[in-house]
């Protein structure tokens, strides 16, 4: 423990050898907490004197049923939201399983960048959080902590290292990247091309991972197979058509397209159609994500999917088990394994 600074739960978790949650409902007077471990706790506040944050405290009060979902700025855009709202909505329906309410709030308000997670902390509105979200202000990790209460991560980690250990239930993207090679290669190809997202507008670093997967999965194939991979600025349906209209002669060339959300795909197959590259006739394509949409085209787009539902499932049950004080003690970092969903367009 560091000296020269006001005393943290953390510190005291440390001291007790329990956990910060631990020490949050044992300062709270909760009955979740062994009456040993309570004061213990209280006993090590008292000695080094800890004033206990007064919103913390104030979380003692009764139980609410609701639970903050703090979703990233961007998943309600078009493109990343044909998977979001489909994630939203299987969310919604694992949390209804437990008799708990969603409340949807962007982690920071887009006009004065306040926290949305300090002010449900502070009006007392929620009783747990799961958090759609990788830049989460350290301050705003140290209120979660301090509060006590349940705090799991769902399809995104998030990129401070000092948070590494919070709980989380991702999909393995790197995986999902291999499949998709592998997947284009047993079809026939062997000239592939991949278009990803440029590194800043990938916040989540799934496109980062997908094309990690993808050029390793070639690699570890045992036949002669040439990658290429080009970068789009953000995961718009009009610069894949455009990209695909301005790079005629490249995607002649091509006999493999890996696009990395079903957005670019449904692009790519409106202008492959335009310029006269039929598929799968002269080229195979697979998206990511498995939307409903990929239904909707002319041929059906071949994908990889994403497992949301056994993702919220497996969340929620992990959440609630945490806010009844069940196994609070038991840290779960899952990578659910997606796989791919067959169509026409491979």
């Amino acid at each position: 423990m560091r000296t020269g600074r006001s005393l943290t739960i953390k510190d005291i978790a440390e001291l007790a050898g329990v956990s910060h949650s631990t020490v949050s409902r044992a300062l709270n007077n909760s009955s979740l907490v062994n009456e040993n471990t309570r004061l213990k706790i209280q006993k090590i506040a008292r000695e080094r004197n800890f004033a206990f944050n007064a919103s913390a405290r104030s979380l003692s009060r009764r139980e609410t049923g609701v639970i903050g979902v703090i979703y990233m700025t961007g998943l309600d855009v078009f493109g990343a939201s044909l998977y979001a709202a489909q994630l939203f909505q299987e969310l919604r329906h694992c949390l209804e399983r437990y008799q708990l309410d969603p409340i949807l709030l962007e982690a920071y308000d887009p006009v004065s960048g306040q926290s949305n997670i300090r002010r449900l902390l502070i009006q007392n509105k929620v009783d747990a959080f799961l958090l759609i979200h990788s830049y989460i202000r350290e301050e705003d990790y140290r209120q979660l902590e301090e509060s006590g209460l349940p705090v799991v991560q769902l399809h995104a980690v998030g990129r401070n290292p000092s948070r590494n250990n919070l709980d989380f239930f991702i999909t393995d993207n790197v995986l999902g990247g291999k499949l998709a090679a592998a997947h284009l290669i047993e079809r026939g190809c062997r000239r592939i091309l991949t278009l990803t997202v440029r590194e800043e507008n990938d916040s989540n670093r799934e496109f980062e991972r997908r094309t990690q997967g993808f050029l390793q999965g070639v690699k570890e194939s045992p036949l002669s197979v040439l990658s290429e991979v080009r970068t789009l600025q953000s995961c718009s349906y009009r610069e894949c058509y455009a990209f695909i209209k301005e790079h005629k002669a490249l995607i002649e060339q091509t006999d493999g397209l890996f696009l990395q959300a079903d957005i670019l795909a449904f692009a790519a197959v409106s202008a492959l159609n335009e310029i006269g590259i039929p598929v799968p006739g002269s080229i195979r394509l697979i998206g990511y994500d498995d939307t409903a949409a990929c239904l909707m085209t002319e041929p059906e787009i071949t994908t990889i999917h994403q497992p949301k539902e056994e993702l919220c499932r497996q969340a929620c049950e992990h959440l609630f088990r945490k806010m009844k004080g069940k196994g609070e003690e038991d840290s779960k970092q899952v990578r659910l394994e997606p796989y791919v969903i067959q169509r026409g367009s491979s």
